[in-house]
């Protein structure tokens, strides 16, 4: 694995600590208790770290979790590819349809999801991105 690939180096933002950082920070302006522990994955080399805690994020959707929300949010509709994203991109928006997401939500994943279409940089996403897309338009479209 080559240590400078971007594929293996995310950018800063999706790092494991910032991850963790945004998730607590999240769940702890909300008044919520974090229900996801990182502590097993610190071991681990940093993209694995990453991938496990997105894993474990997007498992959190099913609770209606708001840091797994909003970083799920984040990650759908950002444009950033890196080892694993385009699989954890897909769950997190077939999980997201079942959320209850604000307004404001909304418009950040059509937003950013016309950019990542117009860049036409999805692949094995696409199908899943593409369907939470259509409910969210629509959902705003009947607010």
């Amino acid at each position: 694995m080559d240590n400078k690939d971007p594929y293996y180096n995310p950018p800063e933002e999706w790092s494991f600590e910032s991850i963790v950082s945004r998730y607590n920070k999240i769940n702890n302006d909300c008044g919520k208790e974090c229900a996801i522990s990182f502590e097993f994955v610190a071991k681990l080399p940093e993209i694995i770290r990453i991938k496990k805690a997105l894993q474990m994020i997007s498992l959190e959707l099913k609770s209606e979790d708001p840091g797994a929300i909003e970083l799920s949010v984040s990650l759908v509709a950002s444009p950033v590819y890196f080892h694993y994203s385009g699989y954890i991109r897909a769950t997190m928006a077939r999980r997201l349809k079942n959320c209850s997401l604000n307004a404001r939500q909304k418009r950040e994943l059509i937003k950013g999801i016309d950019a990542v279409l117009a860049n036409k940089k999805l692949s094995y996403e696409f199908k899943e991105v593409k369907a939470l897309y259509v409910k969210v338009k629509n959902d705003i479209e009947i607010m």
